[in-house]
């Protein structure tokens, strides 16, 4: 992206676990940038507004199945939040129990475990996704529950949890930004489009109306040049047949 880190700027510690041996790896967040001159960009970020919800969803559901018609937006991406964690809890239980040691997991069988790791998953994909679509704190807490939250509370369990919820809801995050920007170069295109035609039909107008003021001008003036001419050539009958007489 051609960005530099703003002087005094604090990078964000995260464990980088691909390097040969476990080391600390630091990022900055946006704000904490610049662009450098001339071949600097940031990232285009996109925003959910409520004409996109459709198109969003349409694209989704080309991946993960189809959602209910009747219920709204939030509604159907809980439901393919919870179809995802349907898809892949148990497999994902399975490395937990190796894990859960200390966690209030610890003395629970593996049902128990498996639907606390279920519904836990849902509820956190469907959040993270809903919060990045702009859906309010408050609004949230009214569709989302998290009663099992708690019960991770080791940072082994807890990373694994949010290790997944990230794989998951990564791309489903990147297909609604591909769907948002497709959504809006369509529109943009069209209200080019309307804005040419617009256009055009002005300039046609404007010639036809030109046209007609230039006719009716010519028109005019054709009528003003006769009515002289009638005057004086009834003047020259008269004149004409007075000579007559005379002679």
């Amino acid at each position: 992206m051609y960005c530099w880190v703003n002087k005094g700027a604090k990078g964000i510690a995260l464990i980088d676990e691909k390097s040969s041996y476990t080391r600390l790896k630091y990022v900055f967040d946006i704000s904490d940038v610049h662009k450098a001159r001339r071949i600097g960009r940031f990232p285009n970020l996109w925003k959910m507004k409520e004409e996109h919800q459709e198109a969003v969803l349409e694209k989704l559901e080309k991946t993960y199945g189809k959602t209910s018609q009747e219920a709204d937006f939030a509604d159907r991406i809980i439901e393919i939040a919870n179809r995802i964690a349907i898809d892949c809890y148990k497999e994902i239980a399975l490395d937990l129990e190796y894990i859960k040691e200390g966690s209030f997991l610890e003395e629970l069988d593996e049902y128990n475990i498996q639907v606390r790791l279920r519904d836990t998953l849902a509820s956190s994909i469907a959040y993270t996704i809903l919060k990045r679509c702009g859906i309010t704190e408050s609004e949230l807490n009214e569709l989302i529950d998290f009663p099992y939250i708690h019960e991770f509370n080791t940072v082994d369990t807890l990373s694994q949890l949010g290790s997944n919820v990230s794989n998951f809801a990564k791309p489903i995050l990147m297909e609604i930004g591909k769907a948002i920007r497709a959504y809006d170069r369509a529109l943009q295109r069209q209200t080019s489009s309307l804005e040419k035609n617009f256009v055009k039909k002005e300039l046609e107008n404007t010639s036809q109306i030109d046209y007609n003021t230039l006719k009716r001008e010519s028109e005019e003036r054709d009528n003003q040049s006769k009515i002289p001419a009638g005057d004086s050539g009834e003047r020259g009958n008269y004149y004409e047949s007075e000579i007559r007489e005379k002679r």
